[in-house]
């Protein structure tokens, strides 16, 4: 299709020899116009693709933007030469080449063809600048465009919103000055559009980096500054982009939060937390999980295998069946083994973790000292149960004997043979024996009224010395061992006599063939740790009594029943001694604890509370 031309020219002779080159050259001739109003009434019609207009046409200067804009056409100025001051420039007359008299065919092709192309070359390039302008102004993040000097040549609207100042207000001014770079502290530091400029690189913003608004808000931003080079490398300016990061940062504000209650969940010291993989290698844990088993730290727990802590290896099959099955199993009391071997008893839940991995989330409680506590209890109500027992069967046999002991006395008033007498004098023995035993089944079935008072320890024991050797017998070594210094404890000193006596008299029978019995006081602390031997003593200070013999001793278990009532090896024997004497101690707020080496002898301690100097009583 043939390149249709408008001939602006006023001049008919030349507007008749123009249009014979023109049509010459192949081009097609739309109409001739004698000014430039008659040429914009006729592009109206039928649009060109290039206007050739003489500067002698009336109009041609000042009609030039309708032109322009009307006629969307290029045009190609007729001149008589190119001094002529009415020509001025392109950009100011609006034309895209000129050709000068006299018009020869060449110069018409050359001066249309490379207006022409020009004129598709900047309409593509306006296309062009036209989609990156939409396409920033699109943009979320804020665009600050500047000059090799750091001056302001563009910013996009969502730099404005976020500074709070509209663009004709920041192009222009000095991009430092204009957008002010702040930490979050609010503390000022380098700009990094100079350093962009000075390195000819790309500077990333720092990490607390905010930008501080027109109104003085401070708003969290990340991005970056590059530099933008021409052609040779020749720096053009900078782009700055600016990303909003309020959301952000506040997210990862409530992330740490979060993370920071979870692990003080996790770290808690109620609950202790634990993973385990499907073949009982443990993933990680709690702080309070490894510290509750005796290691060190939960780095020292990954990777070992919960059999080690189970004591009884077949436990795990049931671990292993909630790996397997997906299950969960509720709270329930199990038993861990310490890795210094020390027995746990704790509340352990299993939950299957539906991840793909295999892995369970194991969460438990040590009711150790709980269950110690129950034990207790049930212990104390046992013995008082037995004690009711007792003390009912104690009555009644207490009123047999004292009718045998009141029948022998008014015999004996009586005149007897002599074989009589003696056998009257067995009679007598045995019935105090038994009203002896009576006497000891009250002190198990009954809690007398104590008389608590703050007592020297080594003063009681002096004080009871007659007692302890009286009770010892012939054959039999009594030792004192008392400290350098005063020990202070509170206790009845009537029932810790009684207690002491009972144990003298343990001693002696266990020594057949004599012996030694030794009664020493010592200072005691009892630690949160010391629960297993301390008998349930709350942790603190305490005085020790310890009475210990060398007799005969006791195996294991036989030493975990003597404190029971009743319990006896030796034939005859009611086995409420060692009760007694606990039951003191427990009635006084002590506890009692018994060591035996079997064929070496046994030490019964009473621990009783301690009190300091400070707490002394005067006088």
């Amino acid at each position: 299709m043939p390149v249709r031309v408008l001939l602006v020219e006023n001049d008919a002779d030349q507007a008749e020899l123009l249009e014979e080159t023109l049509l010459s050259l192949g081009y097609e001739v739309l109409g001739i116009a004698a000014d430039a109003w008659e040429a914009i009434e006729m592009a109206g019609r039928e649009v060109p693709d290039v206007t050739l207009v003489d500067v002698n046409s009336p109009g041609w200067l000042e009609a030039g933007e309708e032109i322009e804009r009307t006629l969307r056409a290029p045009r190609v100025i007729l001149t008589s030469g190119v001094d002529d001051p009415r020509l001025g420039g392109p950009e100011e007359s609006g034309y895209f080449g000129y050709v000068t008299r006299p018009f020869d065919g060449p110069k018409l092709r050359a001066a249309i063809e490379v207006a022409i192309f020009r004129h598709r070359l900047e309409a593509i390039l306006r296309e062009g600048e036209s989609r990156f302008q939409a396409t920033v102004n699109a943009m979320a993040e804020a665009m600050v465009v500047t000059d090799p000097h750091g001056m302001i040549t563009f910013v996009n609207p969502a730099a404005e919103e976020l500074v709070g100042v509209s663009a004709d207000r920041l192009v222009g001014r000095e991009a430092v000055g204009a957008i002010e770079l702040v930490s979050e502290q609010a503390k000022s530091f380098s700009n990094p559009i100079p350093e962009a400029l000075a390195s000819g690189g790309t500077q990333a913003l720092p990490p607390d980096c905010c930008v501080r608004t027109a109104r003085g808000d401070l708003v969290p931003v990340d991005g970056s500054v590059s530099v933008v080079r021409g052609r040779g490398r020749a720096v053009l300016g900078t782009v700055t982009s600016l990303r909003n990061t309020t959301a952000q940062r506040e997210e990862e504000r409530r992330l740490k939060a979060s993370e920071a209650h979870y692990r003080r969940l996790y770290n808690g010291d109620i609950w202790a937390t634990f993973f385990l993989a499907e073949g009982g290698r443990i993933l990680e844990c709690s702080a309070s999980f490894a510290e509750l088993l005796g290691v060190g730290s939960r780095e020292g727990m990954q990777g070992r295998s919960i059999r080690e802590f189970l004591p009884v290896p077949l436990e795990f099959d049931y671990v292993s069946a909630v790996l397997k099955d997906r299950g969960r199993v509720l709270p329930h009391e199990r038993a861990l083994r310490r890795i210094d071997g020390a027995t746990l008893h704790v509340l352990m839940s299993l939950e299957s973790l539906s991840d793909g991995m295999g892995a369970a989330l194991a969460r438990v409680m040590n009711v150790t000292e709980r269950r110690r506590l129950q034990e207790q209890s049930e212990e104390i109500r046992r013995a008082d149960a037995v004690g009711r027992l007792a003390g009912g069967t104690a009555h009644t046999l207490g009123n047999v004997f004292r009718v045998i002991l009141g029948s022998a006395e008014l015999l004996a008033e009586e005149s007897l043979e002599p074989s009589a007498e003696e056998d009257l004098g067995l009679i007598r023995e045995a019935a105090e024996r038994g009203a002896a035993m009576v006497r000891d089944l009250l002190s198990v079935g009954q809690r007398r009224m104590t008389r608590e008072r703050v007592i020297e320890a080594s003063v009681a024991l002096r004080e009871m010395l007659p007692m302890i050797s009286e009770r010892a017998g012939q054959g039999v070594l009594t030792l004192l061992q008392l400290p350098a210094k005063p020990l202070w404890m509170r206790g009845d000193p009537d029932l810790l006599a009684q207690a002491v006596g009972t144990l003298v008299d343990n001693g002696r029978e266990a020594m057949p063939r004599g012996g030694s019995i030794s009664v020493e006081i010592t200072p005691v602390t009892v630690r949160p740790e010391d629960a297993d031997w301390a008998g349930g003593l709350k942790s603190g200070e305490y005085v020790g009594v310890s009475v210990t013999d060398s007799g005969q001793g006791m195996e294991d278990d036989v030493r975990l029943q003597c404190i029971e009532p009743f319990f006896t090896t030796k034939p005859g024997h009611a086995g409420v001694g060692l009760s007694v004497a606990s039951g003191i101690t427990r009635q006084q707020g002590g506890w009692l604890t018994v060591a035996s080496i079997p064929r070496e002898g046994t030490k019964v301690t009473i621990h009783l509370p301690r009190v300091g100097e400070s707490d002394v009583p005067l006088g």
